[in-house]
């Protein structure tokens, strides 16, 4: 396993996020144009940048919706997967030493990032790509995922509560959004209660812009 950071400082895409989820609501404009723009509004990614602003509705289609562009919209909707299928042993395979991870493909290397928090902040590696496209054959719902802009999220954490399993794919910004609130409130090598109700409150709120995944 390739671990590309280790240390606690965050993440280049987390940074990203970062800035947007700290704006002030009442500073909101879009960052092509310069207009004003309400609280729920589009974003764009660079993915050569690894770079998310926000942007208005005119400025979201301009720059992203043509051949070509330098942006990709990040999607709205985060998609529930009711029949997502992964065993013990294949979520072993993906080396990720947490019950809790988001895994994007970028398209500039073809490769899969994984995000999971660790104890000193976020930590990315590369999972083997065998493991990988082991979930994709036993997943075909997964074949719709959008490179770079959706993440599948994945949660396996036992809890003394219930266990806590769930599985959707989900906008890179939420999920970005998610490892600043772990980076801000985990604690330790399980997160510890503050982190989880934050946690929980992610999700449910999340909950309310999901929609079932295509089959």
């Amino acid at each position: 396993m390739h671990q590309l950071q280790s240390a606690p400082r965050p993440l280049p895409t987390v940074d990203a996020i970062s800035r947007v989820a700290q704006r002030p609501a009442d500073d909101e404009v879009c960052e092509l144009c310069g207009a004003g723009i309400s609280q729920r509004h589009p974003h764009l990614l660079d993915p050569a940048a690894q770079d998310i602003i926000c942007a208005c509705a005119v400025c979201a289609t301009l720059f992203a919706e043509r051949a070509g562009a330098r942006f990709k919209r990040v999607p709205d909707l985060a998609r529930r997967l009711d029949d997502f299928r992964l065993t013990d042993a294949e979520w072993d395979g993906l080396h990720v030493p947490a019950g809790l991870a988001f895994f994007v493909r970028r398209s500039a290397t073809g490769d899969v990032r994984a995000i999971y928090p660790g104890p000193n902040g976020p930590i990315e590696v590369l999972p083997p790509l065998a493991a990988w496209h082991a979930i994709l054959v036993n997943n075909p719902s997964l074949d719709s995922l959008q490179p770079d802009v959706e993440a599948l999220v994945l949660s396996r954490v036992d809890r003394s509560n219930g266990e806590r399993r769930m599985s959707l794919v989900a906008p890179i910004d939420a999920c970005h959004r998610l490892v600043d609130m772990l980076r801000t409130h985990w604690r330790g090598p399980n997160g510890g209660a503050n982190a989880w109700m934050h946690i929980d409150g992610f999700f449910a709120d999340l909950a309310g812009l999901v929609h079932p995944a295509r089959a």
